[in-house]
């Protein structure tokens, strides 16, 4: 049988949902798949997140630019993205997120003789994630590139509607695959030691500080209140100085990136979700399968994932979500109901059969 080659070009392998999809898909298709070679190209090094996993499988050839303490260097990173392409010949790419889609766009018209399919995978939404870390010119280069992918995944409704609309992105070439969880239906500890439970990245879009806000306000009427941070980024140190500023530090505790994210979830009572955007968050599928209700701030798509008032709550007021957390917190049934129906929806819609969708899609479709 001959050998095909999948060529995966992500920004690092440290926590975030796009990540986590490349651990996931990577190890399905070492398993199911062995005619397929994995070419993984990491633009920045990192010790921590999801590459111990995947590191030393034996169809996966793991490339790396740079490490995070040193610069990117863009051009010659687009060079060395380039060199290896050409040299691999893929017969498919999966690229995540703009810079490294256009990058491989114009990659594949420029070594046209290689008849790889490309496929991005979009992983939020294009024109908030633009407004808040791009100038004009990306959406323009957005605009005129997306359209020449062969086949573009996106996590909602929401995100298709984006591109289409605002990108002008034929329907035709955006594929709806929701995010997938691989958690199995558990139940949470009988005495969950933290009231609230907050799992993402430590950087401005996903909104962290929100959380410090909440638990502040929350500490007047509740001051037991015990809140765990998973994660890490930017804001590391500023939140951090927050919590020692305002007295928080038996109230808050930051535990960093954590590969068993199961039992923190297990052990505490409402997921806060307070970021600005997202595609479709898989920390809210995850907790959705330990029972645990989320109360999020509104996002584009955010309703194809959390039904307000059934598996969880929806706000876009931060005094609003303060009152949410306080009545779950005080009113154990209904907190129970949300987290038994949001375990009900997760396996309705966002199991493994996903991720199987999402690999046909990859190595299959034309």
């Amino acid at each position: 049988m001959k050998q095909r080659k999948l060529f995966i070009l992500i920004w690092d392998m440290g926590i975030g949902g796009a990540q986590k999809r490349v651990r996931d898909i990577l190890l399905d298709i070492e398993h199911s798949y062995p005619q397929w070679e994995i070419h993984l190209l990491v633009k920045h090094q990192d010790k921590t997140g999801f590459l111990p996993d995947i590191i030393g499988q034996t169809n996966a050839h793991v490339y790396f630019f740079t490490t995070l303490d040193k610069p990117s260097r863009p051009i010659p990173s687009i060079f060395w993205i380039a060199y290896l392409y050409n040299k691999i010949s893929p017969d498919v790419c999966l690229t995540f997120l703009d810079y490294l889609s256009l990058i491989m766009i114009a990659t594949k018209h420029l070594f046209f003789w290689h008849k790889a399919r490309l496929v991005l995978n979009e992983i939020a939404n294009t024109t908030l994630y633009l407004t808040m870390h791009r100038n004009i010119l990306w959406k323009i280069l957005i605009r005129l590139l997306y359209r020449y992918a062969d086949d573009i995944i996106v996590p909602s409704q929401a995100c298709r509607r984006d591109l289409h609309l605002n990108f002008n992105v034929p329907f035709k070439k955006l594929n709806v695959i929701p995010n997938w969880t691989l958690f199995k239906p558990v139940q949470p500890y009988l005495k969950q030691y933290y009231h609230c439970i907050y799992v993402g990245r430590l950087d401005e879009e996903k909104n962290p500080m929100e959380v410090i806000n909440l638990i502040d306000a929350l500490r007047f009427k509740k001051p037991n209140i015990r809140c765990c941070i998973l994660g890490e980024g930017k804001q590391e140190a500023f939140i951090k100085s927050h919590i020692q500023m305002r007295g928080l530090n038996q109230n808050i505790k930051l535990f960093g990136f954590q590969t068993n994210v199961i039992r923190f979830l297990k052990n505490s009572r409402i997921l806060l979700l307070p970021s600005f955007n997202e595609g479709l968050p898989n920390v809210v599928l995850e907790a959705g399968m330990c029972q645990i209700p989320t109360i999020s701030f509104k996002f584009p798509g955010v309703r194809e994932v959390i039904i307000n008032g059934k598996t969880g709550f929806v706000t876009s007021s931060p005094t609003e979500m303060v009152a949410l957390v306080y009545t779950l917190l005080q009113n154990n049934m209904l907190r129970r109901a949300l987290g038994e129906a949001s375990q009900r929806l997760m396996q309705q819609r966002f199991s493994y059969k996903n991720q199987q969708r999402f690999i046909k899609t990859l190595l299959f479709d034309s």
